[in-house]
C-alpha cells in the first residue's frame, strides 16, 4: 500500500534561532525598564528614611531645645579628633537618635558606657554589645550595595569588631569640617563641652551633651532652606571611615557642600577624611585628619541625592544643581541664591 507522506509541522533551527534572537532582544528593552522601575522603589524608601530621620531629629529637638551634637569632642585638645585615640569622645548626632528607631537597648548600652569610659568609639563598642558593631535597618538605604562586616572599619582606635557602616550623614556646613567663619556652618557641628578631661576623669554621662547642638532658633535663612541630611556611599575597606555611623568624622557621619553631590573626580575634590583606605577605591579620597577635613554627599541613585531639610521634609537633589545654590542650602547662615527660597529638586 502506498504510504502518503505527510510534513510533520514544528520549528526549523532558523526559525528557533529567530525566536531566541527576538526574545533576547525583547529581554534587552524591557530590562532596563524594569531596573528603573526597581531603582525607583528603592529610592522612594531611601527618601522616606531621610524623612524619619529629619523627624527624629526634630522631636530630639523638641525634647533637649538644641539638635543633638554633630560629635561630641571633651578632650582638652584637638578638637577636630574625634578618633577612638582622642583623649574624651561622647556620641555623635546618630547615635542620639537611636531610640526613635526600635533601638532602645543599643541606646542604653552606650549611656551606661560613657560612665565608665573616656572615648565612646574605642571602648563602647566592645563593652556594650553591638554598639557601633552594627548598623540598624533605618539607616541603610536599599539602593546602596550594603558592607559586609568585613568591611567595617578597624583603623583609629575604634573598638574591637570595628564599626558597621550605613548611608546617612549630618550636613557640617558648606566648607570643611569645623570652619574659622560661622557663616560656613551647617546643622550640626562639633561641641567641645566646657568640661575637658582625660582618663578616669572623663568618665560620665556629662559626655552626652544632649541640649549643647544647634538650636533651630539658629537658622537664619529658615528650617526650609537648610538640610539637615544627606547621603554617603560606605567603602568595603576596613581602613576607609565612610559611612561608619557611629564614629562622628567627616565622611563616617558627616558631610559638607564644598563640592556639589556625587561629584565627577578631578584634581583636589576628592574626600579628605581621617581614614582613607586606598586612593584607588571607586570614590578617590586623601587622608586628612584634620580639622579641614571634607566629604561629599553621594548616593546609589542615578542622577542626584536624597535630603531632608530642617522643616522635616525631604527632597531628590540633581547632581546638576548650581554648586552656590547647593552651598547655601548646607549652611544655617542665609543664602541669597536659593530660588524663590525652594530646594530645587530632580
Amino acid at each position: 500500500m502506498d504510504r502518503k507522506h505527510r510534513r510533520v509541522s514544528g520549528f526549523t533551527l532558523v526559525e528557533l534561532l529567530v525566536v531566541i534572537a527576538v526574545v533576547g532582544i525583547l529581554v534587552s528593552i524591557m530590562l532596563p525598564a524594569v531596573n528603573r522601575v526597581r531603582e525607583a522603589g528603592r529610592r522612594a524608601d531611601c527618601l522616606n528614611k531621610v524623612k524619619e530621620i529629619s523627624q527624629a531629629l526634630l522631636q530630639y529637638h523638641n525634647t533637649h531645645k538644641s539638635l543633638p551634637p554633630g560629635v561630641v569632642n571633651c578632650s582638652a585638645s584637638n578638637r577636630h579628633d574625634v578618633s577612638g585615640t582622642a583623649d574624651c569622645v561622647g556620641p555623635n548626632w546618630l547615635a542620639a537618635i537611636l531610640p526613635a528607631f526600635d533601638e532602645q537597648k543599643m541606646y542604653e548600652d552606650m549611656v551606661t558606657c560613657t560612665s565608665s569610659a573616656a572615648n565612646i568609639v574605642k571602648d563602647c563598642p566592645s563593652a556594650s554589645g553591638n554598639t557601633g558593631t552594627l548598623a540598624p535597618a533605618s539607616f541603610i538605604c536599599p539602593s546602596s550595595t550594603p558592607v559586609t562586616e568585613a568591611g567595617n572599619l578597624t583603623v583609629m582606635g575604634v573598638g574591637p569588631g570595628g564599626l558597621a557602616k550605613a548611608n546617612y550623614v549630618g550636613n557640617f556646613g558648606n566648607n570643611v569640617f569645623i570652619n574659622t567663619d560661622s557663616q560656613n556652618n551647617g546643622a550640626f557641628e562639633v561641641v567641645q563641652t566646657g568640661k575637658t578631661a582625660s582618663g578616669s576623669s572623663a568618665h560620665g554621662k556629662w559626655k552626652m551633651a544632649s541640649n549643647q547642638g544647634v538650636a533651630i532658633r539658629d537658622f537664619r535663612d529658615g528650617q526650609s532652606k537648610t538640610i539637615l541630611v544627606s547621603e554617603i556611599l560606605p567603602v568595603e575597606n576596613p581602613a576607609d571611615c565612610r559611612g561608619a555611623w557611629f564614629l562622628g568624622a567627616m565622611g563616617a557621619s558627616a558631610f559638607t557642600g564644598k563640592f556639589e553631590p556625587n561629584p565627577v573626580h578631578v584634581t583636589n575634590n576628592e574626600d579628605r577624611i581621617p581614614a582613607c583606605g586606598s586612593a584607588a577605591d571607586a570614590y578617590p579620597c586623601v587622608s586628612d585628619n584634620s580639622a579641614n577635613a571634607y566629604a561629599s554627599a553621594r548616593s546609589a541613585h542615578p542622577g542626584g541625592v536624597n535630603i531632608a531639610a530642617a522643616d522635616g521634609s525631604s527632597h531628590f537633589v540633581n547632581d546638576q544643581i548650581d554648586l552656590i545654590i547647593w552651598q547655601s542650602l548646607t549652611t544655617r547662615n542665609g543664602p541669597d541664591a536659593e530660588p524663590n527660597g525652594s530646594i530645587p529638586q530632580d
